[in-house]
């Protein structure tokens, strides 16, 4: 949400970003305390509802984000502007 909101006019490639809770891949003191099912929950959410306005200016790389939520798969190439 902030890129889009930093960048209005651009296209935005989301990576790294997952709609899964659990624990995190890497080893860190926090993410042996806490999980992230619920925060999860809240993202895929949020995700689902944005409006299409927002939602057709950004593109994934996870393949579940794609499916959950229908923001476009990215395909590898690059986005026009």
């Amino acid at each position: 949400m902030l890129a889009l909101e930093e960048n209005p006019s651009s296209k935005i490639i989301v990576s790294g970003i997952g709609m899964k809770g659990g624990k995190h891949f890497y080893k860190a003191e926090r993410s042996n305390l806490f999980n992230y099912e619920n925060r999860s929950k809240v993202d895929r959410y949020l995700a689902k509802a944005m409006i299409n306005y927002y939602k057709e200016k950004l593109y994934t790389t996870d393949k579940d984000l794609f499916e959950t939520t229908g923001i476009k798969l990215w395909d590898g190439k690059l986005l026009n502007f």
